[in-house]
């Protein structure tokens, strides 16, 4: 609760509480290749009173996913990422979704040799990670 009291932008908190449900549903009744699609369909060139900063909502990203994790909600890299995209695009940063993979050194009992994962860049060029990006999302 305390990281709720250093919310400043009430406004911004409850818009991305709005996308939150609205992803939640759209995955659920529609499937998630629906909701991926849907980040796509944001027009990034927003108006000037809906831009923020992508720190802030990074931050604010971050605290309603712990939320929704203490609240029993399954929280997966997928899930993060399409919540933080689309708040992101949503406020007029062209943000994109990347999605990869990596082969793991020694596998256990039934465990795939690979691994996936996805991740929010700003830029196509910036993978920090040690995953081979096999695509991107929206593509450029």
């Amino acid at each position: 609760m305390n990281k709720l009291r250093t919310c400043k932008d009430i406004r911004l908190l409850g818009r991305l509480f709005l996308i939150s449900l609205r992803l939640l549903i759209t995955s659920r009744v529609r499937g998630y290749k629906t909701a991926i699609r849907s980040v796509s369909d944001i027009n990034v060139e927003t108006p000037g009173e809906y831009k923020a900063d992508t720190d802030k909502i990074s931050i604010y990203v971050n605290m309603l996913v712990f939320v929704r994790r203490k609240l029993g909600f399954r929280e997966t890299c997928l899930t993060h990422s399409l919540l933080l995209c689309h708040a992101l695009r949503a406020n007029g940063v062209d943000a994109k979704i990347n999605f990869g993979a990596r082969k793991i050194s020694e596998p256990k009992g039934d465990e795939l040799p690979f691994t996936g994962h996805c991740w929010v860049t700003l830029r196509t060029d910036d993978n920090t990670t040690n995953y081979d990006i096999l695509f991107t999302y929206p593509e450029s």
